[in-house]
């Protein structure tokens, strides 16, 4: 595992003010660097098909759209059901290619932007700006991927910021919200994993028309999330991302049948969550290097 950072504007969230205290930031930033390596590692181990499969959540192929240019040279594609799927219920799992962590430093506007450059045993960590990104990914798999000359590429990424409420293990290791976000990174020039298929999918039109799923972190296993379906789907059907917000009872509605219906599943994994945030807890205090 890998981790870098770079610079993320500060004028999207500029409205949240963050006391200052340069101790406890220190210690709660590191501490979250440190969860975020221990947690990418498990999620690559359990995305390793040789590793884990998981049957209960691969209802989807990939569908290469020949009008358009598909097959093996690349082009247009489309996911679609391969079995009836009930509203609620998982469709596919959004692969994690890289994780990373947005820290906010509000309470620095204004003042002069410090920079940083420094070696770590798995990577590089830089800092510019007011607000910073940690990355971690596999340095041997992706490395080419974010070296400099796909710094362009990079930023055209799928970026999925993964929100922790206190039901999740992830909240005690990232537990402050208006500093952290949690964020995932599809890369689409990785291949297509049965069962792993989130962030390859269309999305509908912003009201919302068309669509038939929606992103939502595992219940007790984020930063795990899973392509649900926000209506009844058909084996044949496309899935097609919502790209309206969904009012926040709905949402709350279709976790609980999530962890109704795939609790034995999404515990399992949960399980993977917790050991690596009980890792990062071991670790503070041995700093972050």
């Amino acid at each position: 595992v890998a981790s870098s950072s770079s610079s993320s504007s500060a004028s999207t969230q500029a409205d949240i003010i963050i006391p200052t205290d340069d101790r406890h930031d220190e210690a709660s930033d590191a501490l979250a660097k440190r969860a975020v390596s221990d947690l990418f590692s498990v999620c690559s181990h359990i995305q390793n098909p040789r590793l884990y499969r998981p049957g209960w959540a691969d209802a989807c192929r990939v569908q290469q759209d020949a009008e358009a240019g598909g097959g093996a040279s690349g082009g247009a594609a489309s996911i679609i059901a391969t079995r009836d799927v009930d509203r609620g219920r998982v469709l596919t799992l959004f692969p994690i290619h890289a994780l990373g962590l947005r820290t906010l430093h509000q309470n620095t506007i204004g003042s002069k932007s410090k920079t940083k450059n420094k070696k770590k045993k798995n990577g590089q960590t830089t800092t510019v700006g007011d607000d910073t990104e940690f990355v971690a990914y596999d340095r041997d798999r992706d490395g080419e991927l974010f070296d400099a000359a796909n710094e362009q590429r990079a930023g055209l990424r799928m970026r999925l910021n993964i929100p922790l409420d206190t039901g999740q293990p992830a909240a005690s290791v990232i537990p402050n919200g208006n500093r952290h976000v949690l964020f995932s990174m599809f890369l689409p020039e990785k291949p297509a994993v049965s069962g792993w298929l989130g962030g390859r999918m269309r999305s509908s039109a912003a009201d919302g028309t068309g669509s038939n799923c929606v992103t939502i972190p595992l219940p007790g296993a984020a930063p795990l999330c899973a392509i649900v379906a926000t209506r009844d789907v058909k084996a044949g059907d496309e899935v097609i991302q919502t790209a309206k917000p969904l009012d926040p009872d709905d949402m709350g509605e279709l976790k609980r049948i999530v962890a109704r219906e795939h609790g034995r599943d999404i515990s399992t994994l949960g399980m993977h969550i917790e050991m690596a945030c009980e890792s990062a807890l071991a670790g503070q205090g041995r700093g972050t290097g």
